[in-house]
């Protein structure tokens, strides 16, 4: 596939097999898709996992409003378009499936949610504070605290 235009795409049986999307929507979708793969800059059968990671989660977020009511049609539209590239290429592209795939999930969260993509924990929290004391750290060797005259390993340290 030298470089598949969003035209071309929208003219294949690829992308008339998608019923359940209508025909405006796959237009603007596929427009949007092949802008932020624009952006990302490099062929989409050319694209490494961490530009895949690049293209779905940041540039294409970036291309809907918060809550945009295509927002729920893309994934679909992005298989058709896996589907298309490899038809085009004439060969299985299965680490791009893979890749788009394993994200497809966080991709439909970004955009039904309206929230951008950040990198969290593996459990969706944002990383916590560090931690910092109020007084300062007592050492081994240093006097207790408590007053009784005794080093601190000696007295509450042990």
């Amino acid at each position: 596939m030298a470089s598949a235009s969003s035209a071309s795409f929208l003219d294949s049986p690829e992308a008339q097999a998608l019923a359940g999307v209508p025909a405006d929507a796959r237009r603007e979708i596929a427009k949007r898709l092949f802008t932020a793969l624009h952006e990302v800059g490099t062929p989409l059968e050319k694209l490494g996992a961490s530009e895949v990671h690049g293209w779905l989660l940041h540039a294409v977020p970036d291309e809907f409003r918060p809550r945009d009511p295509l927002g729920k049609h893309v994934v679909p539209v992005l298989r058709a378009l896996l589907d298309f590239a490899e038809s085009n290429a004439g060969r299985k592209l299965a680490t791009l499936r893979s890749s788009c795939e394993s994200l497809a999930p966080e991709l439909e969260r970004a955009l039904v949610s309206g929230h951008a993509h950040h990198h969290h924990d593996d459990e969706g929290h944002a990383p916590e504070e560090p931690y910092v004391r109020e007084t300062p750290k007592v050492g081994r060797n240093d006097p207790c605290p408590c007053g009784s005259g005794k080093k601190f390993k000696k007295c509450h340290g042990a």
